[in-house]
């Protein structure tokens, strides 16, 4: 998968149930449980449910 710059829908949660921080992220992969890994950068990463992400700012 080719990695591109990714951001979030409001109120955005991880695979956890907690918020995921607004912020300009990385699309990593998304596994075959259906989560997409999203990184802000190598020590902030994030699973996140596809459908969460935006692919255009604003």
């Amino acid at each position: 998968m080719n990695r591109q710059t990714v951001w979030l829908k409001g109120d955005t949660r991880n695979h956890q149930g907690h918020f995921v921080p607004q912020s300009e992220y990385t699309l990593i992969d998304a596994d075959q449980n259906g989560w997409a890994l999203i990184c802000v950068d190598n020590a902030r990463c994030y699973y996140v449910d596809p459908e969460a992400l935006r692919f255009e700012a604003g």
